[in-house]
């Protein structure tokens, strides 16, 4: 499963201004189950990085 993680930025209206590209990432999982959606502890804290930066 592959997931990618971005940040949408609008004026108000619903129409995107900017998107950033937060964080992607690869799972490997056989058979998808409900549990597999979700971040764990580790890749959540991945997240938090790259938002310290200026966009």
């Amino acid at each position: 499963m592959r997931c990618t993680i971005v940040l949408d930025f609008d004026n108000g209206d619903g129409r995107v201004v900017k998107r950033v590209e937060v964080m992607r990432f690869h799972r490997a999982v056989e058979e998808q189950t409900p549990g597999d959606v979700g971040l764990s502890l580790a890749e959540g804290k991945g997240i938090d990085r790259p938002s310290h930066h200026p966009f």
